[in-house]
């Protein structure tokens, strides 16, 4: 088991990770202060562009969990994985822990709704979704949330089906564009169906500040994602 910060471990040892995949070795990365917070320190410490590097790793399996039940899941299947994983952390205190251990790393329901639904995973995004379905109740708007802790796996047939029910579904990204929630979800659900996929995620370098000024410049805060469902009428 490897640790350090994840813009370190990630930018700096590249080399070396992509080699140990290469001999199809058993090590488990923690990446920790993973995502666009902390946003005070600066560009160096946010890390925004892991989850691309380690998903162009061959073989790589990568997990972030919301909370504890979903991170003692995402290590027991690293643990028995006969190759590479990533275990992206988060720096909030977990959501509520689900009851039942997952079953497999597709969507876990957090909120029930029947309009539109949130896809995202760790603690700091999860927490924004389900404000904004709470925000968003008081519009006459039902708003499912989903966790996902298994970023790299393309989606099951069931979630698939369960997804084509929402007129909408927002890929929800503390990151840069990678093959993450927006790439699975597209790849499963634009082909076949009516439902409309929204990525909302960080684009380009993002900005430094305090936590709060830095979700509301990116959109990735409870009211700007309302907001942005809404089509800027809230």
């Amino acid at each position: 088991i490897v640790h350090s910060f994840a813009t370190f471990l990630t930018m700096r040892a590249t080399e070396q990770i992509f080699n140990n995949a290469t001999e199809f070795s058993r090590v488990i990365y923690v990446g920790f202060l993973a995502g666009i917070v902390p946003s005070a320190p600066g560009f160096s410490h946010q890390a925004v562009t892991d989850v691309g590097i380690m998903g162009s790793i061959p073989g790589m399996r990568l997990f972030e969990a919301s909370c504890r039940t979903e991170l003692e899941w995402a290590i027991n299947q690293a643990l028995d994985y006969s190759g590479p994983s990533f275990l992206r952390m988060g720096t909030l205190p977990p959501v509520e822990k689900l009851d039942v251990m997952p079953s497999s790393g597709g969507l876990q329901e957090r909120v029930r709704g029947t309009d539109v639904a949130i896809v995202a995973s760790g603690p700091l995004l999860v927490s924004e979704a389900i404000a904004t379905a709470r925000l968003l109740a008081g519009q006459g708007v039902s708003v499912a949330v989903f966790s996902r802790p298994e970023l790299s796996a393309a989606l099951s047939d069931s979630d698939r089906h369960l997804l084509s029910g929402f007129s909408t579904v927002v890929a929800l990204e503390n990151f840069v564009p990678a093959r993450g929630h927006a790439h699975h979800l597209g790849a499963s659900l634009l082909p076949s169906s009516s439902t409309t996929l929204m990525r909302v995620g960080i684009e380009g370098v993002p900005v430094n500040g305090q936590p709060g000024e830095v979700l509301q410049h990116h959109g990735l805060d409870s009211v700007s994602l309302a907001q942005r469902i809404m089509g800027g009428h809230l």
